[in-house]
């Protein structure tokens, strides 16, 4: 009931809003109480929820799972599907040459070379010329093939289901 609660929540956020902390919706409110026992006791149901309703205090929401969520009991519950790859693919060597920020901003770079020691003389000179500090960071590029290997999806069961709820909801005023 949470997670169901929580998307309730995001998605009157979404829609509504949070003007000034009030949006007189759901996501002003907190999910204080779990009345589904007593809701399955209930002789007449739908007089259980509009009571509901009428009762909650304000700045609550009360919850009643109506069903319950049939959960994924597969062993395997994604498939793969692998991606073929027709000749090799073909990797090349670089040298990145950054420019490091001290701050919070990512390091950025200023030069990409295939050799070490043409990095090292690109550092070099943007450090002599601007006094900035640089670094330089070995990756392995993939240039000739394709990059993907596989697609990996999530396998639904037959019988999965999310569950349905009702949410009685006193925003305040």
């Amino acid at each position: 009931m949470r997670e169901a609660f929580k998307s309730a929540v995001k998605e009157a956020h979404d829609e509504y809003g949070h003007q000034q902390g009030y949006s007189g919706q759901i996501n002003c409110t907190e999910l204080v109480a779990d009345k589904t026992a007593e809701y399955k006791k209930a002789k007449d149901k739908d007089a259980f929820l509009a009571q509901l309703v009428n009762d909650v205090p304000k700045r609550d929401t009360w919850g009643v799972e109506l069903e319950a969520p049939v959960i994924n009991k597969n062993k395997i519950k994604s498939v793969v599907e692998i991606t073929p790859q027709k000749g090799a693919r073909v990797w090349e060597t670089r040298f990145n040459v950054l420019r490091i920020t001290h701050t919070s901003e990512p390091d950025t770079i200023i030069a990409e070379e295939k050799t070490q020691g043409a990095a090292v003389k690109k550092a070099r000179a943007h450090t002599e010329k601007t006094q900035e500090t640089t670094r330089i960071e070995i990756e392995k590029v993939l240039v000739g093939g394709k990059n993907r290997v596989a697609r990996i999806t999530y396998k639904r069961s037959t019988t999965e289901a999310p569950g349905k709820y009702f949410f009685a909801v006193c925003a305040p005023e």
